[in-house]
């Protein structure tokens, strides 16, 4: 009688392990490379939920993500894991197309007037509003816009901590 130590190895059951560790690992690259374009091309849905800010900061992981999932889907062996390959390397492809950013303008004459502009979106990290506060006093913009105070540092604000500024509070 043999023991379970000596049973022999069935290698396609082997292998067919291994693809679908690929796939499944090649999904996962490709959600994730194609959530990498999704964030930057639509940057609002970076602020949806914590884990989108965090997922966000992987965009420039995007490419190479779609690249192995390219290389994990074509190593698969499977009918259909061909094309889905190639839709992957297209995508790393058309990544930086997809992901660039907007167009600089030109800049400004030399003695043409011009609007210094600082904006900060406080959603989520509000402990910095006395950081916030310095370097408007350090960089002095014409004009300082903040996105997602609560009600509470809006007043805080408005109670002369930038009395340099007119602020127009609109929650």
């Amino acid at each position: 009688m043999r023991s379970v130590s000596e049973a022999p190895v069935n290698p396609a059951k082997w292998r067919g392990l291994v693809a679908r560790i690929a796939l499944a690992l090649g999904g996962a690259a490709l959600a994730l490379g194609l959530a990498t374009i999704a964030f930057q091309a639509v940057p609002p849905l970076q602020l949806l939920h914590p884990l989108t800010v965090l997922a966000a900061a992987l965009i420039p992981f995007g490419p190479p993500t779609l690249l192995a999932s390219a290389a994990l889907f074509a190593l698969s062996g499977r009918r259909w894991s061909g094309p889905v390959a190639i839709a992957a390397l297209a995508a790393m492809v058309l990544h930086p197309w997809w992901t660039r950013p907007l167009a600089a303008a030109a800049p400004p004459a030399p003695g043409a007037e011009t609007v210094r502009l600082l904006t900060m979106n406080m959603r989520c990290d509000d402990t910095g509003i006395g950081d916030l506060a310095a370097l408007v006093g350090r960089v002095e913009p014409d004009v300082v816009v903040v996105q997602g105070l609560d009600g509470k540092r809006l007043d805080w604000l408005g109670d002369g901590e930038l009395p340099a500024f007119g602020q127009s509070k609109s929650p």
